[in-house]
C-alpha cells in the first residue's frame, strides 16, 4: 500500500533532549534522554509531518535572485533558495497500520500488557472536547509500571522506517516511551530513543524513526511501543509502520524545517548522498570583503552506519572557472550542530551558481545529513543591528531612571536610556510570559491569540516580528533563558535562523549573553536582528554572590517576618533557612543589579553604538502586595508595570510620559529599520513620544484569563473573571469583583476606591467588558502543538479535524451563566 507522506509543518522541530510538551515529535537519533547537556544524551525529534517538506507561509522565489541588499549582506538562505539537482521518485510504503474504533474492537491486532489491567476505553479527542459524542475508541493499560503495546506482522530487516502513533499517556507530569522493533526470537532488533510526553487525556500523534543498526539477523516479526510506566494510565488509538526513503525522514530542502539539537535549533534540510542541491546566485561585484558561506551539521544517529565518514563538496562558479571546496564533516557534529563557514574564493560577480552534494568515503555505505542555517553572505556597505532584549519579571521601578527609590544599581540600562527614548510609564498585556512574549513578537494581544498559559503554541500563520526582518535579509538569533520559551511550547521558534535555550528552567543571562555575543562575531557586516531574553529576575531569586552580598548588606535573613502562613512560603525561601522579607526583596533588586552587569558589555560594544535596540519586560512582580509574595499571579500594578527604552541611530534621547504598551515594540523597530510599508500590527512607539501622543486606555488579561485589566488616565481597573484560588498563594479570585485604583497613589497601591468612585468603576468596567467582548471567535494557538499538518494526518487516520481550544468568552455575563 502506497501513501502519500506526511509533509513538515513550519515548525519541524525539536528538541534533543527531555522536554517534550509538543503532540508530535519524531525521535531519530540515539542516546538516553535526559535534562543535562551532554553529548550522547540526544533525542532529535521532528514534528508530526517527518516525511516531506516543511509547509507554511512560503517564501516568494523569483525565476533569477536579485542582488544582494546593500544594507543585508545576505546572498541567499539555501535552505528554502536551493533544490534538488533532478529528482527522486520513492515512495513511502504502510507496511501495517490499525486505527481503532468502536466498529472494529473485535478486529484489533494488538497485545497490551503491564499495568494492572487491559481495557476498551474512549479518550478526549485533540481541543480537549468533553463531550460524549466526540470521545474515540481506544486500548488502555491502567496502574503504574512498565506497559507495551505489540503488534505483529513480519517484515526485513531495515524495511520498516518509521513508525507512527496516536497514543496518550495522561496524569501529572511526563512520560517517557520508545518504539522497538522485534527479532524471530521476540528480542528487541532496533529501538528508537526515548520520547518524552507531557501527560494529558488528549491524544499525541508522533512519527518516530526507526533507527538503522549492525544487528545480523535479517526477519522481524512486529514492532512493540515500550511505556516506561511513570503515569497511571496509557492509551493506543492508531499504529502504523511504514518504509520511506532516507531523503523523507528529514525536511526537504527548498522548504526547511525548525530542527533542534540539544536545544539548539536551526533551519535545517536533509542532504542526501546522490542527491545534490542546487542553488542561484547573484552576488554584488561592487561589495567588499569575501563572499562566505557559512552552514551548520548535524549527523542523525538514527542513520546508523550510513554516516560514518562523509564530506561536503562544494561546487561554484569561479571568476577563472568551476572551483570545488571539499569539508569534512565533524565528528562532534554527531552530538551537537557543528558550525563551520567555507570562503568562496573568486566567486563570480554577478549571476552564479553554486551546488552542494555529500560524499561517502566509504563506498559500502549511504550518508545522510542535516544542514542547517546555511547562508552565502558578503560583508555589506551599510548593515544594520537590530536587538530586542526582554528581561524576565522585570518592575518598571525597579531601574536607575525610574525616580523611585528601589535601590537598584543600573548603570549600563541608565546610559541606554539616556542616549534614546525611556518610557516612563509602559504597561504589559498580561502578567504570563510565554503569552506576553507572543504579544511582543507579533503585536497581538492576548485577547485575540487566545494564548493565557505557558504551553500554546502560537499559529504557524501569525506572522512574527523575527519573520518580518528575515524575509528582509536579516541574519535572526534568538537567545532565550528558560525551557517554556522554547518554540515547542510556544511556537517562537518562526523566523529564527537559529534559537537557543538550554533546556533548564533558568539559566543565567551571562550565557545568553555570550551565546548572542559569539552568533553576532560570525556575522559582523551582515544586518542582524536578535533577540535576547533573561530570565534572572524570576524566582526563585539565585544572584551570583557579589550581587547578593551588595543588594543585601546590612539586611539579616532572620529576625522579621515573610508576612505570609508557613504553607504559603515558596521552597526556595525555606530552603535558605530565610525568614526576613526585607531579605527576599534584596534579593530581587540583586537579580535586577545582575541582569544589567550581565549586558553591560554587550550595550557598550561597538555594534551597539549604531544598533536600534529595546529595552523591556515581559511583566512584573509583586513583592508582597495584594496578598502576591514575590511571584505575579495576579493582574494588578507591580506585575503590568514594566520599563522600556528605545534607543538608536537617530532616536531623540528624552523621557517621555507618554501611556503605551510594549506590544508595540515590534512595530517600532520595523519603522525604525526602514520598513515603514511592512504590514505589521502596531504604533509606531518613537512617533507617539515625540507627538507627545493623547493617552489611551490599555487592557490586559491575566494568566488563564483569571483576571482582566483596563488602564486610563491615573485610574486603574481589576475585574475577576473566574472563580478561582491556589494552593500558591493565599490570594483568591472572585467571578465578577472589580477594584478600582488610584495610581497617583504609587504602584504598590492596595486602596480600592470603587465604593467611592461607583460611577466611575462602573464606567472602568464597562469599557473592560466591551474590549472583552469585541475579541475574534477565533484564537491563534495550537492546542497540543496541533497544526495544519497534524490535521491533515489525523484526517488521513479516519479522525474528524480538530483545532485549538478557542474561548472568546473571555467575561460571560451574570444572567448568562448556568
Amino acid at each position: 500500500m502506497k501513501r502519500h507522506a506526511p509533509r513538515f509543518s513550519k515548525d519541524c522541530l525539536v528538541p534533543m533532549i527531555s522536554h517534550s510538551d509538543t503532540t508530535r515529535r519524531v525521535a531519530v537519533s540515539k542516546g538516553v534522554a535526559s535534562r543535562s547537556r551532554r553529548a550522547g544524551a540526544l533525542a532529535l525529534l521532528f514534528s508530526i509531518g517527518a516525511l516531506a517538506g516543511c509547509g507554511g507561509k512560503e517564501a516568494d522565489r523569483a525565476d533569477a535572485p536579485e542582488p544582494v541588499a546593500t544594507h543585508s549582506g545576505l546572498i541567499s538562505r539555501l535552505i528554502t533558495d536551493a533544490q534538488i539537482a533532478g529528482s527522486t521518485t520513492e515512495s513511502t510504503v504502510e507496511l501495517a497500520g490499525f486505527r481503532l474504533t468502536e466498529d472494529n474492537r473485535g478486529e484489533c491486532p494488538w497485545t497490551a500488557q503491564g499495568g494492572t489491567d487491559q481495557i476498551q476505553a474512549r479518550v478526549r479527542p485533540p481541543g480537549g472536547s468533553k463531550e460524549k459524542k466526540d470521545m474515540l475508541a481506544a486500548l488502555a493499560i491502567r496502574g503504574k509500571g512498565p506497559k507495551s503495546f505489540t503488534h505483529e506482522f513480519a517484515f526485513s530487516r531495515g524495511e520498516c522506517t518509521m513508525v507512527q502513533l496516536f497514543i496518550t499517556c495522561y496524569g501529572e507530569g511526563s512520560e517517557n516511551l520508545r518504539v522497538v522493533t522485534l527479532d524471530e526470537k521476540g528480542k528487541v532488533a532496533e529501538a528508537s530513543e526515548k520520547i518524552t510526553l507531557s501527560a494529558r487525556p488528549e491524544p499525541h500523534l508522533l512519527e518516530i524513526v526507526i533507527p538503522r543498526s549492525e544487528e545480523t539477523s535479517t526477519v522481524r516479526t512486529g514492532i512493540r511501543v515500550e511505556v516506561e510506566g511513570q503515569k497511571a494510565h496509557a492509551a493506543l488509538l492508531s499504529m502504523s509502520a511504514f518504509n520511506a526513503p532516507v531523503q523523507g525522514l528529514m525536511p526537504a530542502v527548498g522548504e526547511g524545517g525548525q530542527i533542534e539539537v540539544d536545544h539548539s535549533m536551526r533551519f535545517a534540510a536533509g542532504l542526501v548522498e546522490g542527491a545534490p542541491w542546487e542553488v542561484e546566485l547573484a552576488c554584488d561585484g561592487e561589495a567588499q570583503g569575501d563572499v562566505l558561506l557559512d552552514m551548520s551539521f548535524f549527523l542523525p544517529a538514527w542513520a546508523g552506519s550510513m554516516a560514518r565518514s562523509t564530506a561536503v563538496n562544494v561546487e561554484y562558479e569561479g571568476a577563472e572557472g568551476p572551483a570545488t571546496v571539499s569539508v569534512d564533516v565533524p565528528k562532534d557534529a554527531r552530538s551537537s550542530w557543528s558550525d563551520t563557514s567555507v570562503k568562496l574564493a573568486g566567486l563570480k560577480p554577478g549571476a552564479s551558481s553554486l551546488r552542494l552534494s555529500l560524499v561517502d568515503k566509504d563506498p559500502h555505505t549511504e550518508s545522510v545529513l542535516l544542514i542547517g542555517d546555511a547562508v552565502v553572505t558578503q560583508r555589506s556597505r551599510q548593515p544594520k543591528s537590530i536587538l530586542l532584549i526582554t528581561s524576565d519579571t522585570h518592575r518598571a521601578d525597579h531601574m536607575g531612571l525610574s525616580r523611585v527609590s528601589t535601590m537598584v544599581d543600573t548603570p549600563a540600562l541608565d546610559r541606554l536610556g539616556r542616549r534614546g527614548i525611556y518610557f516612563a510609564d509602559c504597561q504589559s498585556t498580561t502578567n504570563v510570559t510565554n503569552p506576553s512574549h507572543i504579544a511582543i513578537l507579533s503585536g497581538i494581544h492576548p485577547r485575540d491569540t487566545q494564548i493565557v498559559d505557558n504551553k500554546t503554541q502560537l499559529a504557524q500563520q501569525v506572522e512574527t516580528l523575527a519573520e518580518v526582518f528575515q524575509s528582509q535579509g536579516y541574519r535572526t538569533f534568538a537567545a532565550i533563558s528558560t525551557q517554556h520559551l522554547e518554540h515547542a511550547q510556544s511556537g517562537l521558534g518562526q523566523g529564527f535562523d537559529r534559537f537557543e535555550s538550554t533546556g533548564a528552567f533558568k539559566r543565567r543571562g551571562d550565557q545568553a549573553v555570550e551565546q548572542l555575543e559569539d552568533w553576532l562575531a560570525e556575522t559582523d557586516g551582515v544586518s542582524t536582528f536578535a533577540w535576547l531574553h533573561l530570565f534572572d529576575a524570576h524566582a526563585p531569586y539565585d544572584p551570583p554572590s557579589a550581587a547578593e552580598s551588595k543588594a543585601t548588606k546590612g539586611i539579616a535573613k532572620g529576625g522579621g517576618t515573610l508576612g505570609l502562613a508557613d504553607e504559603f512560603v515558596p521552597y526556595w525561601i525555606k530552603s535558605r533557612g530565610i525568614e526576613n522579607g526585607d531579605f527576599v526583596d534584596a534579593l530581587y533588586r540583586a537579580e535586577v543589579d545582575w541582569v544589567d552587569e550581565a549586558l553591560m558589555g554587550l550595550l557598550g560594544s561597538e555594534r551597539m553604538k549604531d544598533a536600534f535596540v529595546a529595552f523591556t519586560a515581559d511583566h512584573g512582580e509583586s513583592l508582597r502586595t495584594h496578598n502576591v509574595y514575590w511571584d505575579h499571579a495576579g493582574l494588578y500594578l507591580p506585575m503590568v508595570d514594566v520599563p522600556l527604552i528605545i534607543a538608536g541611530p537617530g532616536v531623540e534621547a528624552l523621557r517621555s510620559e507618554t501611556t503605551v504598551q510594549q506590544i508595540d515594540v515590534g512595530r517600532t523597530l520595523i519603522n525604525l529599520a526602514g520598513l515603514e510599508n511592512t504590514t505589521y500590527p502596531g504604533r509606531d512607539l518613537v512617533r507617539a513620544a515625540i507627538d507627545e501622543a493623547p493617552d489611551e486606555p490599555r487592557f490586559a488579561i491575566a494568566a488563564h484569563g483569571l483576571q482582566a485589566s483596563v488602564s486610563a488616565g491615573s485610574w486603574f481597573y481589576v475585574l475577576d473573571l473566574r472563580d478561582y484560588s491556589t494552593e500558591k498563594t493565599p490570594h483568591n479570585w472572585i467571578y465578577g469583583r472589580g477594584r478600582l485604583f488610584d495610581r497617583r497613589k504609587g504602584v504598590n497601591t492596595e486602596e480600592n476606591l470603587a465604593d467611592e468612585n461607583p460611577e466611575l468603576a462602573q464606567r472602568m468596567r464597562d469599557r473592560l467588558i466591551e474590549f472583552l467582548e469585541s475579541a475574534s471567535s477565533e484564537g491563534l494557538g495550537k492546542s497540543g502543538s496541533i497544526d495544519e499538518a497534524a490535521e491533515a494526518n489525523l484526517k488521513a487516520l479516519g479522525y474528524a479535524g480538530f483545532t485549538a481550544r478557542t474561548d472568546s468568552k473571555w467575561w460571560t455575563r451574570p444572567e448568562d451563566k448556568k
